[in-house]
């Protein structure tokens, strides 16, 4: 199974219930791989749950897949911080910045 975190089965109340049902599966203790998730913030819920159920589930952000990341709670939180843009919305960014600057030099 493939969860991507960026849609709505990214969401911490959707990763609990997920793993409350392979939990019963797999003849885990839910409960406490469940007040374990829920005893930090979201990246340690997804490093628990990746701990868990990582050999189950592959975890996706966006086109990211997260298999080989030791740390998957650090991971999403840097990319939802600092999000990738496309070469396209960057090559437009930066030529808006060099004619704005080159416009400047030609006012002075």
């Amino acid at each position: 199974m493939v969860i991507d975190l960026a849609g709505a089965d990214g969401n911490a109340y959707a990763l609990l219930g997920y793993a409350q049902r392979f939990a019963s599966q797999l003849n885990l203790d839910g409960d406490s791989i469940g007040a374990d998730m829920k005893s930090g913030d979201y990246g340690h819920l997804l490093n628990v749950f990746n701990r868990e159920f990582g050999s189950v589930v592959t975890l996706k952000f966006g086109g990211v897949t997260l298999t080989d990341v030791e740390d998957i709670g650090s991971f999403v939180d840097n990319l939802i911080k600092n999000p990738v843009r496309d070469n396209y919305e960057a090559e437009t960014e930066n030529d808006a910045e060099w004619d704005k600057h080159w416009a400047g030099d030609a006012a002075q």
